[in-house]
């Protein structure tokens, strides 16, 4: 255990669920490359491109973890040649997409973009706020509202 890595874990809903996710990952790439039987190794291929998805999701800095969907197929290839390709090819789209969707839906029905990543402006939100609250203090005597706008 790496004792460093205990504090990251108790973010909430952000760096200790990520961890998890890509233990979980690369748990399933890994049971992928040493199991024979072909239902499971579907199963395995759809959970973990549903994982990786659903880590974007969670925390879209983890946008790197999209090189391993092509991985997983570049993996079916080399190590398993017995398994359909055109399935596993499905599987892993699906996979991706199924967790990614709701993210897209939303997107599209209130900010008119199709796109899984967050499509707020943070530069332009941060201008607007500075110009606003340029002027902001705070009362500190207790009597009356804390805010102070100039």
């Amino acid at each position: 255990m790496n004792i460093f890595l205990f504090p990251y874990l108790t973010t909430p809903l952000a760096d200790g669920i990520s961890v998890l996710f890509w233990m979980i990952i690369f748990y399933t790439i890994l049971q992928i490359i040493s199991n024979t039987n072909k239902n499971i190794i579907f199963l395995l291929f759809f959970f973990s491109s549903f994982l990786i998805g659903m880590s974007i999701m969670l925390r879209p800095s983890n946008i790197n973890l999209v090189i391993l969907l092509p991985l997983l197929y570049i993996v079916s290839y080399m190590i398993k040649q017995n398994i359909n390709k055109i399935i596993v090819a499905l599987l892993v789209i699906s996979g991706f997409a199924v967790a990614i969707y709701p993210q897209m839906y939303i997107n599209f029905i209130y900010f008119e973009k199709l796109t899984f990543l967050p499509t707020v402006e943070l530069g332009n939100l941060q201008i607007k706020w500075g110009i606003e609250y340029i002027k902001y203090g705070t009362n500190l005597s207790g009597e009356g509202i804390p805010q102070l706008y100039y």
